[in-house]
């Protein structure tokens, strides 16, 4: 039996999600476009988000859009104890996101779930094929069928793992809109097999201005209680790992210090996290790109009758492999800016007036206002 390389035309592409990267699995990939993984060292663009518009705008993502619409309208009228609640990992600790967030990081998962469950089953036919391959084999090896069938439960464990988390996904955003399981289903159509990846549409910021912690209801509450009602902070946040600061008691003397220091730490480690998630991200994508180059190697060799048609699809599950491996990355990414904005209050946009794209920092505009 010949084997013939195919992917679907789901299958065929995956969208990184931080910068508008499109990459062909088997056919020639875009590397047109790699800033949104990259640190920008650049002015402010004039086309940047103005200020004062919702944060996840700028995930450019119109099917998101009308979703978290669609929550915060059926929101008046939901007993808040009836929500659906979404916990997430955040340092030490556990934060219940609010329903925007909650909505866009169950939208993430589910799509990138979905294609996760896309490749995997790309995968898993090809590996029945190989299958058949070992068993039609005049010398069969115990050792290779022994492997494969390891491949096959971990293939099916993955399966009922990522599609469990899909429908819990799914679940949260028909809850938060009062849809019925078929309706969002009907109402996400092809967006939900279409294997685009959400992403962020900014750079990975080298640093923030300390200016956004104003935006936390912790720090404008200890402002007041200071008689600091201009609430006006001043310096950079840049990435860093530690915990957060105890925080004092309220109305003792340095509260607001204390209180702005646990919000700087808790905005330097996500944004240390969303710089972790970005170099990993673009790691695995170099990993896949080498697969897919090799694998277009072993087809040409294939043809010349050089290369056997068990190795071509081990290297092909191999290629499905990696590229499940980037959907899952660039949904981690995505979640990445989320718990950000969690961080920062969840207010407002990065306009150009608050630049995200920054020269090196030097030491003394790493403090921040309370030091």
């Amino acid at each position: 039996m010949a084997f013939r390389l195919r992917l679907s035309a789901v299958a065929a592409r995956i969208v990184l999600a931080a910068g508008t990267l499109t990459l062909g699995v088997g056919a020639q990939a875009s590397t047109s476009d790699m800033r949104g993984l990259e640190v920008a060292h650049d002015a402010p663009s004039s086309s940047a988000v103005a200020a004062g518009q919702p944060w996840w705008l700028d995930f450019r993502d119109a099917t998101l859009n009308g979703l978290i619409d669609c929550a915060q309208a059926q929101q008046a009228r939901t007993d808040a104890s009836k929500q659906v609640p979404m916990h997430v990992a955040m340092g030490d600790t556990e934060v219940d996101l609010p329903l925007d967030m909650r909505v866009a990081a169950a939208y993430v998962l589910a799509k990138t779930d979905t294609f996760g469950l896309i490749l995997i089953a790309q995968a898993r036919t090809a590996m029945l094929q190989e299958q058949h391959l070992l068993q039609t084999s005049p010398r069969p090896s115990k050792a290779a069928r022994a492997a494969l069938a390891q491949r096959l439960r971990d293939a099916d464990a993955a399966r009922d793992i990522l599609a469990e988390r899909q429908n819990a996904g799914l679940a949260l955003i028909a809850s938060a809109c009062k849809l019925s399981p078929e309706a969002l289903r009907q109402r996400l159509g092809d967006t939900l097999t279409d294997g685009q990846i959400p992403h962020y549409a900014k750079p990975l910021p080298l640093a923030l201005p300390a200016s956004l912690l104003s935006q936390r209801e912790d720090v404008s509450l200890a402002s007041v209680l200071k008689g600091d009602r201009a609430n006006v902070l001043e310096g950079w946040i840049t990435a860093q790992e530690g915990h957060a600061l105890p925080m004092e008691r309220s109305g003792a003397p340095g509260y607001r210090d204390a209180v702005i220091a646990k919000a700087y730490m808790e905005v330097a480690q996500e944004l240390g996290n969303l710089h972790k998630q970005g170099q990993r991200t673009l790691q695995i994508y170099e990993a896949m790109q080498a697969s897919r180059e090799s694998l277009m190697q072993l087809q040409a060799q294939h043809a010349q009758g050089k290369v056997s048609e068990l190795e071509l699809l081990e290297n092909y599950e191999y290629l499905l492999q990696t590229s499940q491996q980037l959907a899952s990355a660039s949904g981690e990414l995505a979640l990445a800016w989320i718990k950000l904005w969690y961080r920062l209050g969840g207010t407002g946009s990065l306009g150009p007036q608050k630049i995200l794209t920054l020269e090196k920092p030097s030491p003394s505009m790493a403090r921040h206002a309370g030091e």
